[in-house]
């Protein structure tokens, strides 16, 4: 298998003639042979080689051999080199090429490297250089320094990479290296003397092999792991690309009716196991899935005899051959629950003689087994199992232990074997032994059938024999030799499982290194007049002793969720690092040594918590504190004016109450101390240069030492130079000295010159911890703001948030994490231009703000929205619906048409084609523009525009407003 070539005809001058007779071996007509009996007298002979931990084969000429069911296959190495990818890549890495299997295989389930199993079902990633990153041999920065590249024997052309990188001269790789029908691996590493013996590691594998073809339902994929299935395939010859490789030439004849059977009962699951605890499962199994009864695997070499390696899959399943009329039976040892025919005394033939073996000769006496198999903990290197001692039996024979040993090269699972040498020792003592003549009518009788004998004489009740010999006579009489059993040999209980511990195969190295002098402490990063700003660590150490560098990484405590790594030179002594850390965290550390030869393990962990540190407004972008500040200021002049008014609408309320028109209506109940009261104020007035109009709504309740008031004012105020508007309400309880309050504040203000502004507040308060809302806008001559300010210890976000561009560069969310408070996730990136909208959860009255588009000179744009469906929005029901245009830009004059179905828009600094123009309106009367409709399903828009000469930075939001009717 070392060389990529086209399948031999041959497999040596032994195996060319191999009939049918010859690959099952000793069989005789009309004897069933039990394989694992025989492996349990067999004698002692050397093990097979193993692969196993050794797999490098570097020989030019192996024996080609091919897998059945999950084995961990002798690797052959076809080709390493090593290389760098690219002129300017000075990194070298060792590239090795290992041959599997001469016959396609199903999959790579399994990947060791120096004895530690590596993630490869692709979640880490591909490399488009390399292959498959394997996660588990990655530098300190999460770096992959490992990949592979897997090819089943099913390819067709030959690795890409290889003809481009690794092919010189004296070793070519070309496009003829395809491997046909070959299954191999490319296992790519840093080359590296100083971490690997001789620059790279060991590698070992792990695979399903050869698809099986169930013949009771034709499919292939249910029975690769079935030992009847394997052997069936045997039998009828292993051939490729239409060239003989394994086993019988001429196939053999096997009834189909025998052989779905026995493949039926090794698919059954282990018996009795559905009710073990997971515990249990887990031991036996390795999970909580009951397995099938019998499995096996194993590497099949082509220079092995046939009947060997059948004899090996036949013990997975205690199978017994025989071989009637022609035609191969292959039966699985656990006796069926009824006979396939009975008979008594009366049916003997006295005149014949008869025969009765009532125990064994010492020398074929066994009451103790062990057995070795190949343990995949131990990348499949032969294992004992538990050995099965008997006290009783020990004592039965004269005291004596009378031990076997079995080998299931073809068994790497632990249970499995465990169950396989209880029945075997349970039937092996088995003593009792029969040759009796019956009378024609038994003609029918074959080898395998099992027979229940009624018998005054030996005192049988229905006992069960199984059939082991049959010779037809002339007369038609028939010889039988049969052999007590008992099904409860074959049964296996939980407490019947002995949990097998496994060393580790993982290549160790020197303890865990301690470096010399090490210490972490918590560290206040400060600002150069001394300011606290961060929370942060200090690392120090000796840095007179050995090393050139020195590493760490930081977990979470705890965990293996790593907050920030990083190196300094040895000889620094110290550093500092604040990266991710957060105020109050309970931290871990871990450092090592570089050395000159190379890295040392990892120390333990050392626990530190960060400081109690937060961040200042130092830490802030200036454009944003300039805004912030703006901000304030509005919210200042708002809560002035709103403070003014209110206190004017309380004066003329007292001033003017028996002068205006007024409602009064009070309510008043009194029962054991309770009072409730209820006023309602109405207030309108009018000069000549100012127009009023107000209502005040108080409601208040006591009772002993609680009470509650709610409090509304709404108040509109209009005069010669401005126009103004307030909404308060106050809801406020109190028990015993502590209260609950919640207030709600709205203003709004425009003056003649075009300046307005705008807020509204929302705020909780319970005790001393209040929560707060801030809305604020301002557009005018002085200055244009839009701000939301929130104000609490912790702000949470659920749903998806997009930022509005916040300068002309990115933003850092990292400014948004404020005395613990995280935003992560409200900031996607940061807009350069134009605005985005901001999606909202669902609701009763949905708004879904659309998409936008924006452009610059020389852009020509064209966005189109189909089937913008509220299907997967909104609730079910009938929607009116209503757009709104916000425009952003100066001096803005839209030209607004409309279509059948769709909606266009333009100006003078854009040009729009559409079907028809409405003339020109300011941007200010779009609100509205839009007709509301009825439609539950599809909404089509499309917008569309030109630039004819150099805009101010221009976005479009439009905005869609659902109201369920």
């Amino acid at each position: 298998m070392a060389l990529f070539t086209a399948i031999a005809t041959a497999a040596g001058a032994s195996a060319a003639a191999i009939s049918v007779a010859g690959a099952v071996g000793q069989l005789v007509a009309g004897v069933a042979l039990n394989a694992l009996a025989g492996a349990l007298f067999a004698p002692d002979v050397p093990a097979d080689p193993g692969a196993r931990i050794q797999t490098q084969v570097q020989q030019e000429i192996v024996a080609r051999n091919f897998v059945v069911g999950r084995t961990a296959p002798l690797a052959s190495l076809v080709f390493h080199t090593t290389m760098g990818i690219g002129a300017d890549d000075d990194t070298e890495n060792y590239v090795a090429v290992f041959a599997l299997s001469d016959l396609p295989v199903k999959a790579l389930t399994g990947l060791w490297i120096d004895g530690q199993r590596c993630t490869i079902d692709g979640s880490a990633g591909w490399d488009e250089e390399h292959g498959w990153k394997i996660p588990e041999l990655a530098d300190d920065d999460g770096t992959v320094k490992a990949w592979f590249r897997f090819y089943d024997g099913t390819q067709t052309t030959a690795d890409q990479r290889l003809i481009d990188h690794c092919s010189t001269e004296d070793w070519p790789w070309t496009a003829n290296h395809v491997g046909r029908g070959i299954a191999y691996i490319i296992v790519t590493t840093d080359y590296d003397p100083t971490v690997y013996p001789n620059g790279r590691p060991s590698f070992s594998f792990e695979v399903q092999g050869l698809e099986i073809e169930d013949p009771s339902t034709g499919s292939t994929g249910t029975a690769d792991n079935l030992p009847a299935a394997q052997i069936y395939r045997l039998l009828q010859g292993v051939s490729y690309g239409g060239q003989w490789l394994y086993g019988p030439q001429r196939q053999a004849v096997l009834p189909s009716a025998v052989w779905n059977k026995a493949i039926t009962e090794c698919r059954k699951p282990v018996p009795g196991a559905s009710s073990w605890t997971d515990a249990r499962k887990r031991e036996a199994f390795g999970g909580t899935t009951v397995p099938a009864r019998y499995r096996s695997g194993m590497q099949i070499s082509v220079d092995r005899p046939v009947a060997d390696t059948i004899k090996d899959l036949a013990s997975a399943c205690n199978g017994r051959f025989s071989e009637v009329a022609g035609a191969f039976r292959f039966q699985v040892g656990d006796p069926p629950a009824t006979a396939d025919f009975t008979f008594s005394d009366d049916d003997l033939l006295t005149t014949r003689e008869h025969s009765f073996t009532p125990f064994f000769p010492l020398a074929e006496t066994v009451n103790a087994v062990t057995a070795v198999y190949p343990d995949p903990a131990q990348l499949y290197e032969e294992q004992e199992a538990p050995p099965l001692y008997r006290p009783a039996l020990e004592a039965e024979d004269g005291n004596r232990r009378l031990t076997t040993t079995a080998r299931m090269p073809a068994v790497p699972y632990k249970e499995q074997v465990q169950r396989l040498m209880k029945a075997a020792l349970d039937e092996a003592r088995r003593a009792r032994r029969h040759t009796i003549v019956l009378p024609p009518k038994f003609w029918v009788v074959e080898p395998g059938d099992y027979g229940a004998w009624t018998s005054a004489r030996n005192g049988y009740q229905d006992k069960l024999f199984r059939v082991d010999g049959v010779t037809d006579e002339e007369g038609g009489d028939v010889v039988l030799d049969i052999t007590e059993v008992d099904p409860s040999d074959y049964d296996f209980d939980a407490d019947d499982f002995t949990p097998v511990v496994s060393g580790s195969v993982v290549r160790t190295g020197p303890a865990t290194f301690v470096v010399p002098g090490f210490d972490v402490r918590a560290h206040v990063i400060k600002l150069q007049d001394g300011t606290p700003v961060r929370p942060g660590i200090k690392m120090t150490w000796d840095k007179s002793r050995t090393g050139r560098r020195i590493a760490y990484r930081v977990f979470a405590a705890g965990t293996n969720d790593i907050v920030t790594s990083g190196n300094a030179e040895y000889s620094d002594g110290e550093i500092v690092t604040g990266d991710n850390i957060v105020r109050n965290a309970d931290l871990e550390v871990q450092v090592r040594r570089v050395m000159q030869n190379g890295r040392t393990p990892w120390s333990s962990r050392y626990a530190v918590t960060a400081p109690n540190v937060g961040f200042t407004e130092a830490d802030f972008d200036a454009i944003f504190q300039e805004k912030l500040d703006a901000a304030q200021a509005v919210r200042d002049d708002l809560d002035a004016l709103t403070e003014d008014f209110v206190g004017n609408l309380k004066d003329r309320f007292g001033l003017t109450e028996e002068q205006i028109s007024q409602v009064n209506t009070t309510l008043n109940n009194k029962i054991s101390g309770v009072s409730s009261n209820l006023t309602q104020n109405y207030l309108t007035g009018a000069a000549t240069d100012q127009a009023i109009a107000a209502v005040d709504t108080r409601l208040s309740t006591r009772a002993d030492n609680a009470a509650g008031f709610i409090n509304s004012i709404l108040g509109l105020e209009v005069g010669p130079s401005r126009a103004f508007g307030v909404l308060l309400d106050d809801l406020q309880v109190d028990a015993n000295g502590t209260s609950a309050k919640v207030r709600t504040q709205g203003n709004a203000i425009v003056d003649l010159e075009g300046n307005a502004k705008a807020g509204y507040l929302i705020q909780a308060q319970a005790g001393n911890q209040v929560a707060k809302i801030d809305l604020i806008a301002a557009d005018g001559s002085g200055q244009r703001i839009s701000s939301i300010v929130f104000t609490a210890d912790n702000i949470l976000a659920n749903g998806s948030l997009y930022s509005r561009h916040h300068s002309s560069r990115s933003i850092d969310t990292e400014i948004l994490k404020i005395d613990g408070v995280r935003f992560e996730n409200i900031l996607k990136g940061a807009a350069t231009r134009g605005a985005s909208s901001v999606k909202n959860t669902k609701r009763d009255v949905p708004v879904m703000p659309s998409p936008n588009d924006d452009a610059t000179t020389a852009d020509t744009f064209s966005y189109t929205l189909n089937n913008w469906s509220n299907c997967s929005i909104y609730a079910s029901g009938t929607y009116d619906l209503y757009f709104f245009i916000t425009l952003q830009g100066d001096d803005f004059v839209a030209n607004v048409s409309r279509g059948s179905d769709r909606y266009c828009w333009g100006g003078n600094t854009y040009r729009i084609y559409a079907p028809s123009g409405t003339g020109d309106i300011n941007s200010s009367s779009l609100n509205g523009v839009f007709r509301a409709c009825s439609d539950t399903t599809v909404l089509r828009l499309h917008l569309g525009g030109r630039p004819t000469k150099d805009p101010d930075i221009l976005g479009v939001v439009i905005n869609l407003l659902a109201v369920r009717v």
